[in-house]
């Protein structure tokens, strides 16, 4: 009779080694990702929070153009009068756009920066925004009767809205590569039964998407106290709007774009040996001009060109009265290396009682 075995098969040492080899591959592929989401985590709490700041930058334009801060600068340090002056006051309109004036260019079409700490601000980051009027930009909405399907005043003496879009085409040729945009334009605008609800409907013209690259306006940088001297291109977006409400333009606030189309040299206010030219400006300042008599004495210092000098068709097209109410927030807020964009409509309103002006958002981009 033969004895039957005792011993039994290896197989629970490889079951082991299975098990083992299992929680390995696990707990490696948990590690890994989670060590993946992590700085995934990290970037959209950075995004976040840019954003939010980049939304916070709008209400710091809103303010200024509510007037809130100089009304707290008033209040704080009232400015003696001298006597008999009380029967010598200029009237409240003019006080108060010249004070829109004077909150205004001193960085117009250029940044104004803030630096947040943690220590102090709970948080590491950079908020930058820029205000420029859409009054000082070409409406085309204005410019063109979509039920008439004909540009206004077309054939006639004064203000023809052809003329003087073909005369900004033209213009416009040398920072397009020659090309003549101005015939697909007219034709984009016939073909259509109503007005453009947004500039960047143009965009569906072939030939536009050369600002396909330049559609919002991107301020110059100013590094180590220099701005860069490269040539800055036309955006489309700070060329023409749909916002304004007028044919015209204000000269006082003219986008960047429509100032480079102009040939015009903005002064760089933010320089030191500007600040009396600034004031020279402010005293010169009338909210109602003549400008064929006025121009010389309140812009050629601005713009670098006398009445005269002015192209072809464009004096009839300068608003004399001013009193902006649509402007452009462009608001970029950093943290870590997340750099949100929002860009903002907004319009603001006739004073109130106490001096201040409502601001409302009519419009905002996320870039």
């Amino acid at each position: 009779m033969i004895p039957r075995t005792t011993e039994k098969p290896g197989y629970i040492l490889v079951f082991t080694l299975l098990m083992v080899a299992l929680s390995v591959v696990t707990i490696t592929y948990l590690t890994d990702t989670s060590t993946s989401f992590t700085p995934l985590i990290r970037t959209t709490l950075e995004q976040e929070k840019a954003l939010e700041l980049a939304t916070g930058g709008i209400q710091i334009a809103l303010s200024q153009l509510a007037g809130i801060e100089q009304k707290q600068q008033k209040n704080a340090a009232p400015a003696p009068q001298a006597p008999g002056a009380a029967g010598q006051q200029k009237p409240a309109q003019q006080t108060d756009e010249k004070t829109l004036l004077k909150t205004l260019l001193p960085s117009y079409n250029r940044w104004q920066s803030y630096t947040l700490k943690k220590e102090k601000d709970g948080i590491n980051a950079v908020v930058q925004i820029c205000i420029t009027a859409e009054d000082g930009k070409i409406n085309i909405n204005e410019l063109y009767d979509f039920k008439k399907h004909a540009f206004i005043n077309e054939g006639q003496k004064e203000r023809d809205g052809k003329k003087y879009l073909q005369m900004i085409f033209k213009r416009m040729a040398p920072f397009v590569g020659g090309k003549e945009l101005f015939g697909v334009f007219e034709k984009f605008l016939k073909d259509r039964q109503y007005k453009l609800q947004d500039v960047t409907e143009l965009l569906a013209i072939k030939e536009f998407q050369v600002f396909q690259n330049n559609l919002f306006y991107q301020p110059p940088e100013v590094q180590s106290g220099q701005e860069k001297k490269e040539k800055p291109p036309l955006f489309l977006t700070d060329l023409f709007t749909v916002s304004s409400g007028s044919a015209l333009i204000e000269p006082w606030l003219l986008s960047s774009s429509v100032a480079l189309l102009f040939d015009f040299k903005i002064t760089d206010s933010s320089k030191k040996e500007s600040k009396e030219s600034m004031e020279q400006l402010l005293n010169n300042f009338k909210p109602q001009a003549t400008w064929a008599t006025d121009w010389d004495k309140q812009l050629t210092s601005r713009y670098g060109k006398n009445f005269k000098a002015l192209p072809e068709g464009l004096a009839p097209f300068l608003n004399p009265t001013f009193k902006p109410t649509k402007f452009s927030v462009l608001s970029y807020a950093k943290v870590g290396k997340i750099v949100q964009k929002v860009l903002a409509i907004v319009e603001r309103t006739d004073a109130s009682q106490d001096g201040l002006h409502d601001v409302f958002i009519r419009k905002i981009y996320w870039l």
